[in-house]
């Protein structure tokens, strides 16, 4: 969300809103939940980036995240996505990252995401991958079960 709001003013986009729902999935055989949160950051060139991000609040009701906490970063660049599977490898507008604390991060380099529903209100879906810790391994993680349902707006 930090990412999001940074981007919006140094890029001199305009954000549609960051909503509120939730991710989960299972890391590494370990059943994992977060808050999630959508957003749409718009940049001037009019080019849409969807964000769903999974993180832990650093207190009840707070919108910052824990980042000692694991965090599931999923965005599409360069237009919202449209209903369906994207294979992580093949897409070249699809970035998804897992960082389990604030030193490290993997970057899903297989797999896929899932857009059960998107409008402009919210989105669903799913995903599946294996990440590799960045920027080059060779220590991977497995994600599996990943299900969001957040809210794009305020």
């Amino acid at each position: 969300m930090l990412l999001v709001a940074v981007c919006t003013v140094a890029c001199g986009g305009t954000a549609a809103g960051v909503g509120r729902g939730s991710m989960t999935a299972t890391v590494d055989g370990v059943a994992w939940r977060a808050t999630g949160v959508g957003s749409v950051l718009t940049l001037d060139g009019g080019a849409a980036t969807v964000a769903v991000l999974g993180y832990t609040p650093i207190a009840a009701g707070s919108q910052q995240a824990d980042r000692d906490k694991p965090q599931l970063e999923i965005l599409f660049t360069g237009g919202e996505p449209v209903p369906g599977t994207y294979d992580i490898a093949a897409t070249p507008r699809l970035t998804v990252m897992y960082m389990p604390d604030r030193t490290s991060g993997y970057g899903a380099d297989s797999g896929e995401v899932r857009i059960a529903h998107i409008d402009s209100h919210s989105v669903d879906g799913s995903f599946a991958f294996v990440a590799k810790l960045a920027p080059s391994g060779p220590d991977t993680v497995t994600v599996t079960d990943g299900e969001f349902s957040v809210s794009l707006g305020p």
